[in-house]
């Protein structure tokens, strides 16, 4: 028998009852995969951008971040990190490509620490400079339950909607993020370069 489906209000009821010991990578992603979610329950938050995709707040605590992103075609995220924090991902509309990347292992948890490496600096701009990254798995994400994640061994990542044909489709996307981050760094990979970005929301949590 088919799991029963749930609301986005009750995977929110869910999250908020967890504690900050129970917010590991095994307990979250069952959480957030266990069950198909009801698509009248997210299709109002859906909002898509012309330029770049859209970050809209569904839940704000002091433990978790839970953000409907929206994608265009050919819309992608830059190379980036989650600040030591942990995420996951479930598609829930359309298709999603990631690509991991390997840093240096003067970069903790997807942080440089620049007193362990003599080539790297910063600039008086703040960009990081001397930090090379090598493309690592690539991954393909259809609609459904299952759920990607980052962590601190897998720190870096791209996410996107990149297009390959005239008819490629829109795509949905629910992150949760644990614990909530309003910046990040981004990675310039030709240039062996990082600087710090400010996180913005397109639309707050209505709550």
């Amino acid at each position: 028998m088919a799991a029963p489906d749930r609301s986005l209000a009750d995977l929110v009821a869910v999250l908020d009852r967890l504690t900050a010991a129970e917010f590991t990578h095994d307990v979250v992603g069952e959480v957030l995969g266990s069950k198909p979610l009801r698509d009248s329950s997210w299709q109002p938050r859906v909002a898509f951008r012309a330029d770049k995709y859209a970050r809209h707040s569904i839940r704000r605590t002091e433990l978790y971040d839970l953000i409907l992103l929206c994608w265009q075609p050919g819309q992608v995220s830059p190379v980036h990190n989650h600040q030591g924090n942990s995420g996951w991902v479930r598609v829930l509309r359309g298709r999603m490509e990631e690509t991991h990347f390997q840093a240096p292992e003067w970069v903790v948890a997807g942080c440089p620490m620049p007193n362990a490496a003599s080539d790297f600096d910063i600039d008086e701009e703040g960009v990081g400079h001397g930090i090379a990254l090598r493309r690592g798995q690539h991954f393909v994400h259809p609609a459904g339950p299952a759920v990607a994640s980052v962590d601190r061994q897998r720190a870096i990542h791209q996410l996107g909607n990149p297009r390959h044909h005239a008819g490629d489709e829109p795509a949905v996307t629910l992150h949760l993020y644990s614990r909530p981050h309003d910046a990040c760094l981004t990675f310039d990979t030709d240039r062996s370069t990082c600087r710090k970005v400010e996180l913005r929301f397109d639309t707050l949590a209505p709550n």
